[in-house]
């Protein structure tokens, strides 16, 4: 069973439409529809819009100063390391 949510919205003759690819394909499927309005929930005090407590993405950006500025590459079948010249060898370690 898959169970899909989405949110859509309703044409101007108050019918819904859904087009939901199932992964099944020439077969009879049993599809239940539940439907209600959707209410925007605001953020929590103390949160951006995304759920973040305000600041946090700023206060933490560059918090592991080992992994500032680190352009780490695949090459040759290892990882290396452009920042400090570490070779990471094959298995990333």
């Amino acid at each position: 069973m898959k169970s899909v949510t989405l949110q859509a919205h309703t044409g101007p003759d108050g019918n819904l439409r859904l087009d939901v690819p199932t992964g099944f394909a020439d077969t009879d499927v049993d599809v239940v529809v539940v439907i209600q309005p959707h209410v925007p929930v605001a953020p929590a005090e103390g949160q951006d819009a995304h759920g973040w407590p305000v600041g946090f993405l700023e206060r933490t950006f560059r918090s592991i100063p080992d992994l500032v500025d680190v352009d780490e590459k695949y090459v040759d079948g290892r990882y290396v390391c452009d920042a400090a010249g570490h070779d990471h060898g094959s298995n990333g370690s």
